[in-house]
């Protein structure tokens, strides 16, 4: 593979405003300027901007057809939420940062470059009936060598700090409350759509071989899960009803009119099941 199939994806060169550096807070935005040249971070936006998601799928599930997204819709909407937990979570902020700016620059880099592979192997909707079968894990394995040849390509007298950072970030470790944190906004943010552009377009499906249910609790606990891990890491009742609130409003208030939608015996059954199940965090 060449080292600099970020091309492949790319249009040609465009120069338009940095959408990255306008979500970024200034200090940030100032650690991605010095990180790479224009040309190639307006290469990156263009491949990222090129690179659509929930394509790639082999399932008979119906999506919104009005709704389009590509991975720099996905990597600025991330920076937003983080940008949220900033600016109106302060204790929450405090606890995943241990009072340290560094680490909340790390975690907005890792957001940056954690989709970078897809540019050359596309993402994978995880509607796909592979996405954890060996095919989903080998695809993830081939976007990992991609990411690692573009990075050394696009700045290679950062290389060594950005894999650390990007290889952190695909070891999420389950100590790692900030990295969790990330993949809880990672997963997060995609759940939210699974709920707003996939459950409502297949209600009538369910009960023939499909189990609406099944997909919906799939889909919110694959943020939910890491949720859970970044809870119990946080010291106070503060931080941990912060979490709480920051989770009410990116991503469980999208599920909640579904779950309300359902007879009212599966609606009770589920909504308790969810309050048990990440109780530490919900209660």
């Amino acid at each position: 593979m060449p080292a600099n199939d970020v091309e492949l994806r790319a249009k040609p060169l465009e120069i338009v405003p940095d959408p990255i550096v306008e979500k970024l807070p200034t200090d940030a935005s100032m650690l991605y300027l010095r990180t790479a040249r224009v040309a190639v971070r307006q290469k990156m936006i263009n491949a990222l901007r090129n690179t659509p998601r929930w394509v790639d799928d082999d399932s008979d599930k119906t999506i919104n057809p009005d709704f389009q997204e590509n991975d720099l819709d996905h990597v600025l909407e991330l920076i937003e939420m983080a940008n949220d937990v900033e600016r109106n979570y302060p204790q929450l902020y405090l606890e995943l940062t241990d009072g340290k700016r560094e680490n909340w620059l790390t975690l907005l880099t890792a957001l940056i470059i954690h989709d970078i592979g897809e540019v050359v192997v596309g993402d994978m909707a995880r509607t796909h009936s592979g996405f954890h079968t060996v095919y989903g894990r080998t695809r993830k394995l081939r976007e990992a060598r991609a990411a690692r040849k573009l990075i050394h390509w696009a700045v290679p007298e950062k290389a060594k700090d950005l894999l650390d950072i990007y290889e952190r970030y695909d070891r999420r470790e389950e100590s790692d409350k900030l990295i969790r944190f990330g993949h809880t906004l990672d997963k997060g943010q995609a759940s939210a759509n699974v709920a707003r552009h996939v459950l409502p377009f297949n209600k009538k499906s369910a009960g023939k071989g499909y189990s609406y249910i099944k997909d919906l609790v799939d889909s919110l606990e694959a943020s939910m899960d890491h949720a859970r891990v970044v809870g119990s890491h946080l010291q106070s009742h503060e931080a941990i009803k912060q979490l709480r609130n920051f989770l009410e409003k990116h991503i469980l208030s999208c599920y909640w009119p579904l779950i309300r939608e359902l007879k009212e015996e599966d609606a009770d059954a589920l909504r308790l099941s969810i309050q048990i199940k990440y109780r530490d965090i919900l209660l």
